[in-house]
């Protein structure tokens, strides 16, 4: 008995739940819902769309100052590279220290490679003429 209204119960509950959700409301007569405008399309100026260049002037045609100016810029763009290339350097030997202390901390020998020294073919050395005594 007590499953049967059970079953009957739930039965009602989503028949009253699947009404209430499938029921649209509609705006009342002679109303009109307004349409809502797209998002605005993506124009893509025309400037963007070209990555200008800059237009190289051959050295030639430069004056004494702009070479200058165009040396100094240069100069320190090298500094930059070479004060990076130091940093990273640094950085490098630093890790690598630690790594070979942890290495050594857990016992990990480590071994250098046996290098055999490249010595040339003896028979492909010329031989040296022997120069004659001089006596004085």
């Amino acid at each position: 008995m007590r499953t049967r209204i059970l079953l009957v119960s739930v039965g009602l509950l989503v028949s009253v739940c699947g009404i209430a959700h499938t029921k649209q409301t509609a705006p009342p007569a002679g109303t009109s819902v307004p349409e809502l405008p797209g998002p605005a399309p993506f124009v893509v100026p025309e400037a963007a769309r070209q990555p200008s260049k800059p237009v190289e002037v051959p050295l030639a045609e430069l004056s004494v100052d702009q070479l200058l100016d165009k040396l100094e810029k240069l100069r320190a763009q090298k500094a930059e590279l070479e004060k990076q290339e130091q940093e990273l350097l640094k950085a490098v030997r630093t890790k690598v220290d630690k790594q070979s202390d942890r290495l050594t901390k857990l016992g990990v020998v480590r071994t250098e490679p046996a290098v055999a020294p490249v010595l040339p073919d003896p028979s492909s050395i010329p031989s040296v003429p022997k120069l004659p005594k001089s006596n004085p």
